[in-house]
């Protein structure tokens, strides 16, 4: 599991990447977002479907990534 700063830093990272404001969610939040499963999301993942970040077994998105992701064409 991750530490609070671990999470920190890497919301740090992919706000210098993305070069705005963004937020780092985890599966549960997603998915309510989207109006999915955590499973759904856990299988879209699995096929490169959703961009996501994994570490230590957990999954991790940048809400940026999800929005330009479900916007692009």
């Amino acid at each position: 599991m991750l530490t609070n700063f671990e999470i920190d830093k890497l919301a740090e990272a992919l706000k210098k990447k993305m070069g705005e404001k963004d937020e780092l969610l985890n599966i549960k939040q997603v998915a309510d977002k989207l109006g999915l499963t955590e499973n759904a999301i856990r299988t879209r993942c699995s096929r490169g479907q959703i961009p996501h970040h994994k570490k230590h077994g957990n999954l991790y998105f940048s809400e940026n990534e999800i929005r330009a992701y479900y916007l692009k064409d």
